[in-house]
């Protein structure tokens, strides 16, 4: 006779269904950290936009001083050959700008000698100064089109250096100025 084996019942759990709620929760969740990823990528790439389609910008010198003074037939302008080139850091610190910019300086011709003989004293003092001022720019600066912090800042700072009574640079402008993302 064959042995009966012996029928062992298995007891079944149920399975407890996720509730409609807690996962309608989750997918909300997870709806709005998408959107809110979505939302930072285009303020970030917002910032990195280049020309309109159609070629490059037209390249105008822009014109800076502190306080726009009248178009003077006794100014004599004065360039700064170099063109300054640096990099400056986004607040990300992954990416960044390269920007380049090209300056003229104008001064009243009757002061000329004078200007050029402090100007050749003081001019590696100018350069890292302007380079500094651009370096510490941020992208609402750079995004202005008329640069008016910018052009200030280096305005002030070359008459600071100078340290004359009165200003001897009276305007600067811009003859090239353009940044690109990096």
């Amino acid at each position: 006779m064959a042995k009966a084996e012996p029928v062992v019942e298995v007891e079944e759990t149920p399975v407890v269904p996720i509730q409609s709620k807690s996962r309608l929760m989750v997918l909300l969740a997870f709806s709005a950290v998408v959107l809110l990823q979505m939302i930072f990528l285009a303020l970030i790439l917002r910032g990195f936009s280049s020309p309109p389609p159609g070629g490059q910008q037209e390249s105008k010198p822009l014109q800076f001083s502190i306080e726009d003074p009248p178009r003077r037939a006794d100014l004599v302008e004065f360039p700064i050959t170099e063109p300054f080139m640096c990099m400056i850091p986004s607040d990300d610190a992954i990416s960044g700008f390269t920007v380049t910019a090209k300056f003229t300086l104008k001064h009243e011709k009757s002061r000329q000698s004078k200007f050029t003989t402090l100007y050749n004293s003081v001019e590696n003092d100018i350069r890292s100064q302007i380079v500094t001022i651009l370096r510490s720019s941020r992208i609402e600066d750079l995004n202005d089109p008329n640069c008016t912090r910018i052009r200030n800042r280096i305005l002030q700072k070359i008459n600071e250096i100078f340290a004359e009574p009165q200003p001897l640079v009276i305007e600067v402008i811009a003859v090239d100025f353009r940044y690109t993302p990096m």
